[in-house]
């Protein structure tokens, strides 16, 4: 290797041979490895296993030279041979790694390193996986195009990121947590938003070169990387003209420049956790680069490498780590050694001290930035407090599973052969791809090699043994002979007073549960316009094939209409036999559940069948065609063309809802029923509305108060509240309502602050307050008490940014507080006490930066010791 940077630099270049994964047929390519917190550990993994060395070792030459002084720590086998990446929870405790399809998360367990959690959601083969940067949450990308949010505690899927069309390779956390960058095969590099999982933007191009701006193959992986400050994001495997590069993009995914002077495609990239001071006195990040020429690079800018270095690897870069402090940066590849690079003091520049970039984060990113901290604590019980909320429960819940997860199985000898990149299939039917030998490299400017067309074969986001969803029901707009009723005009000036949202919700909501589905049939039908709905239709061919993930298999249905007489053929599942069924009429929609079959004709019946063909109720009348048909298990769901809803339950033969008219959610014309369902507890109908200008909202049938709820919706308040700075929780509900925000997740409106200029400046505040309040009351109409206390709690660390709100927040504790029977949650009907509301909500006060919210706990549990002593 050489230097390609001027003589003052006079870094440390180590190759300790002893790292190394060793097999039978000789040395394995590395493919990934990371640096605990600490500093003190490097973790490497290859096809075969993954293992622990002590990097100070390494590090230090006289160690490494003693007999007694420890080299490689621990082995930790792995149960096949494809190890894609590994990486060091945030606190050090855990190792995830992207073994084959599955996510794996190791801890050390008394004396050894056991495998605790195996995650097993993706269908085809990880390539990358990254802790968010509060630890709180993992992230996980796969060749089967998908994205994967796991919770870091519980290690229980959050969502699913969707929208790549080919192999997905490499993702990256913004070191703020509030955006997710991933780059995929298919040329493109998505970033998404956090707080809802929205894709934010979609990087295709440059709009300043010729073609994309990613080549679509060649790269085993694509390890794009955001900059220590976060403002600035480095695509991978880019291209300029016929240059290999590195993309620049800002946080709105706006091209900012390149990194060039690479020979062959870059493929990984790894940010320095420090930032070093600038002569003019700024902060600037420092950038490692990785490419298949088997160079090193690092920047500080776009203009040019701070040092260069070349042939360091008989082969291409594979993965790089940089130590804690940022004075050393560890690399691998495919030729299975390990490179470790230490710069002396003032190489890199002059590290920032901790308060400056404490400032920086928050010009860059406010109050909650995620480098924010509180001063010194005022008093002991602050001190308590803090440590009490910083707590996190790790190895009892993991370790309380092991059982039924086992211990890896110790791995066979694999043979790790290097063959041009192509995709291949398991015999289990799993897509899979290996990576590619280097040709030589290329002189700067040269073309890159085409990469062969299966590398970007996009897998479908669901089966193909699943149909496409229904088309949207559109409601035309009224006849003309309607008469059309203006809603009266609020006055110009309105002043209304309304109480606290937990004020009295104890006494609404101990009789919700209760009363939300208790239709009174003898009550008038509210004064409506008429909705008019089109009915479904058949495809051309009659045939249905849906997915019954009960019974892990399909049903195939075949309708055929033949003079007033319809014939229904039922291609049988593992559990049935095929049948034939023949009903009056013209059949225009048929819908399965892994219970039964349901049929809707165009003069008004609904038909009920078992899988063998037996009839499990009569022919219903539902007084039109249907516009919707679905079967939930036990549950035939039908909406008819004059927007009427009729619910039945089969195996009782009990209705659940009976001409019910869903007009009032069809509120202006245009809009599109796509989806409805039934609540599995309490029966509650939910309808899930498309609206002309394409945003969605869901609405539950309140039976108490006798009219549809909205429960969620993607209108202007909820983008807004969305965008507003404050660093409150939008995703704070874990109950039913929090489904219902998963549901209308991907489609939320970006509208922006454009809203906010016809109002004050404290607008975007008061947004974001009264989304929190209409949560609150939604949970509680919902007797959802987990969505409720969950709200409330965002309700008070909402409260306690702002001065002027503290009094508020005071008067809100004392609510919570006050004895009595008044229960946020009745125990009852959800379990959940005013009291441990209360709890939850002094715990997290505490846990904020700001010594105000502190104060307000320490007053509000001398109230609380003075009340027990009364």
């Amino acid at each position: 290797f050489f230097f390609a940077a001027s003589a003052k630099h006079a870094m440390k270049f180590v190759r300790p041979a002893w790292v190394t994964h060793d097999t039978p047929q000789g040395p394995s390519g590395i493919y990934s490895l990371d640096i605990n917190a600490a500093g003190d550990r490097l973790v490497t993994c290859a096809p075969g296993g993954i293992r622990i060395w002590d990097y100070s070792t390494i590090l230090d030459e006289a160690r490494e030279k003693s007999p007694t002084c420890p080299r490689l720590l621990s082995k930790l086998q792995s149960t096949s041979g494809t190890l894609n990446c590994v990486r060091w929870s945030k606190d050090g405790s855990y190792l995830a790694c992207a073994e084959e399809s599955k996510v794996l998360i190791w801890a050390f367990v008394g004396t050894a390193w056991q495998c605790v959690q195996r995650l097993q959601l993706h269908t085809h083969d990880v390539m990358h996986v990254e802790w968010s940067p509060d630890g709180r949450h993992l992230a996980s990308c796969s060749v089967d195009n998908l994205i994967h949010i796991w919770d870091a505690t519980s290690f229980v899927l959050k969502t699913t990121l969707r929208g790549h069309h080919g192999l997905v390779k490499g993702i990256s956390w913004d070191p703020v947590g509030r955006l997710l960058a991933s780059q995929g095969a298919d040329g493109t590099v998505r970033i998404w938003r956090t707080d809802d999982w929205v894709c934010e933007r979609t990087v295709r191009d440059t709009g300043y070169s010729k073609g994309p701006a990613f080549s679509k193959g060649e790269c085993y992986f694509l390890r794009l990387s955001w900059a220590a400050d976060g403002m600035m994001l480095f695509g991978v495997n880019a291209v300029n003209n016929t240059k290999c590069v590195v993309h620049v993009v800002d946080r709105k995914g706006e091209y900012k420049g390149d990194l060039a002077g690479h020979a062959a495609p870059v493929e990984c990239t790894r940010p320095n956790p420090v930032l070093f001071r600038e002569p003019s006195g700024g902060l600037r990040a420092v950038m490692a680069v990785g490419g298949q020429d088997g160079a090193l690079s690092i920047w500080a800018g776009a203009a040019r490498p701070i040092v260069v270095l070349q042939h360091i690897f008989r082969g291409g870069i594979f993965d790089l780590a940089w130590a804690p402090g940022g004075q050393s940066l560890a690399c691998c590849g495919v030729d299975g050694s390990v490179c470790i690079v230490e710069f002396e003091p003032g190489e890199l520049g002059e590290p920032a001290r901790a308060e400056d970039t404490d400032a920086l984060f928050r010009k860059l990113y406010g109050a909650h930035g995620g480098k924010a901290v509180a001063g010194l604590p005022e008093s002991v019980s602050q001190l308590d407090a803090e440590e009490a909320a910083t707590a996190r429960p790790r190895m009892a819940p993991l370790a309380a599973r092991m059982a039924t997860n086992g211990h890896a199985a110790p791995a066979q000898p694999t043979t790790f052969v290097i063959t041009p990149q192509q995709e291949s299939r398991t015999k289990d039917g799993r897509r899979r791809i290996v990576p590619s030998t280097l040709a030589p490299a290329q002189p700067a400017g040269g073309a890159a090699t085409p990469a062969p067309a299966t590398a970007t074969t996009a897998i479908p986001a669901a089966s193909s043994a699943m149909p496409a969803p229904p088309p949207p029901v559109a409601a035309p707009a009224p006849a003309a002979s309607a008469p059309a009723v203006a809603p009266a005009p609020l006055p110009a000036t309105a002043a209304v007073v309304a109480a606290s949202p937990m004020v009295g919700s104890a006494k609404r909501l101990a009789a919700n549960r209760a009363k939300r589905v208790a239709i009174d049939e003898a009550a008038p039908a509210a004064v409506e316009a008429p909705a008019a709905l089109d009915a479904l239709h058949l495809p051309d061919n009659g045939r249905l094939v849906q997915q019954l993930e009960a019974l892990g298999a399909t049903v195939e249905i075949t309708v055929t209409n033949k003079s007033g007489l319809a014939r229904i053929a039922i291609q049988g599942t593992d559990r049935a036999k095929s049948c034939e069924i023949f009903v009056g009429g013209t059949v225009n929609a048929v819908a399965a559940s892994a219970r039964c079959v349901a049929a809707a004709c165009l003069r008004g019946m609904v038909h009920v069948f078992a899988h063998n063909g037996d009839r499990l109720l009569p022919a219903l009348c539902v007084g039109g065609p249907a516009a919707l048909l679905r079967v939930q298990r036990d549950c035939v769901m039908c909406v008819t063309s004059s927007a009427r809803l009729f619910a039945w339950h089969v195996d009782t033969m009990t209705a659940l809802h009976t001409d019910l008219s869903i007009g009032p959610v069809l509120s202006e014309p245009g809009c599109r029923i796509r989806d409805m369902w039934i609540a599995e507890d309490d029966r509650a109908p939910f309808v899930r509305v498309q609206q002309r200008d394409g945003r969605d909202r869901i609405a539950m049938y309140h039976g108490g108060l006798r009219a549809w709820m909205e429960v969620a919706a993607n209108d202007a308040m909820r983008s807004l509240a969305f965008h507003a700075r404050e660093a409150f929780d939008t995703r704070a509900g874990i109950g039913r309502l929090a489904a219902l925000e998963n549901r209308l997740g991907s489609a939320v409106a970006a509208s922006g602050a454009a809203g906010l200029l016809e109002f004050d400046e404290n607008a975007e505040a008061g947004v974001s307050l009264s989304y929190i309040d209409s949560r609150i009351a939604v949970a509680v109409a919902a007797a959802s008490a987990a969505d409720a206390s969950a709200w409330i709690v965002t309700r008070a660390k909402f409260l306690s940014q702002y001065e002027h709100q503290l009094d508020r927040l005071r008067r809100m504790l004392a609510d919570l507080a006050r004895a009595g029977d008044a229960d946020v949650c009745a125990p009852a009907t959800t379990g959940v006490a005013r009291q441990a509301v209360l709890e939850k909500c002094l715990t997290a006060l505490a846990a904020l930066p700001t010594r105000a919210a502190q104060r307000i706990v320490d007053e509000c549990r001398q109230n609380l010791a003075e009340m027990e002593q009364c």
